[in-house]
């Protein structure tokens, strides 16, 4: 089962070294059947939506740059253990990802969009306008035409905390106005 890995970019501090960790954690995976699709081609939602529709495996594997495989097997186990439409994975600052049916008020228990796998194919894309709640909205419409996630329990991936973090630069006035409108868009 070929695997397509979406790894969108931008311009940060530091960019090149978070890529760099993110393309060595992948040449250490026991499971090398991927091909990278690395795009810049405008903001996250933009950019993962070219990534997808350039993507040939059968399963789709997004990889923010600043994140990086947890160990080894982490493709591996994605690969095994994927069931149904849609995963989301374990990662080190969330290790026990769940579904919860507020989610769309903001309680996200999934994680941010580096713990999630798509299959390939007649996936909603992902709204080019958001970015505080893109991975939230994205998550609502995979349920809504899918249904609820396989929860893999297994932290496979690492999730790169600093201060230049994307969603750690989004002004609060926007982070208030996408939470209404998502909030207002599921209720």
């Amino acid at each position: 089962m070929k695997l397509s890995i979406v790894i969108p970019i931008h311009d940060q501090p530091r960019g090149a070294f978070f890529l760099s960790r993110l393309l060595q954690s992948l040449m250490f995976q026991t499971f090398q059947d991927f091909e990278l699709v690395i795009v810049k081609e405008g903001g996250v939602g933009k950019n993962i939506n070219a990534g997808i529709k350039k993507s040939k495996g059968e399963l789709i594997k997004i990889l923010c740059q600043d994140d990086w495989l947890a160990h080894p097997k982490s493709l591996e186990d994605i690969v095994n253990n994927f069931k149904g439409n849609w995963m989301i994975t374990g990662s080190h600052d969330n290790r026990n990802p769940e579904w919860t049916d507020d989610l769309y008020l903001g309680a996200n228990k999934l994680g941010g969009l580096s713990a999630m796998t798509l299959k390939n194919g007649d996936l909603p894309e992902f709204d080019e306008n958001l970015q505080w709640m893109i991975d939230i909205d994205f998550y609502m419409k995979l349920y809504r035409k899918f249904g609820l996630p396989t929860i893999l329990q297994e932290v496979n991936v690492n999730i790169g905390l600093h201060e230049n973090q994307l969603t750690r630069t989004i002004p609060n006035e926007q982070k208030l106005l996408e939470h209404q409108l998502i909030a207002k868009k599921y209720e």
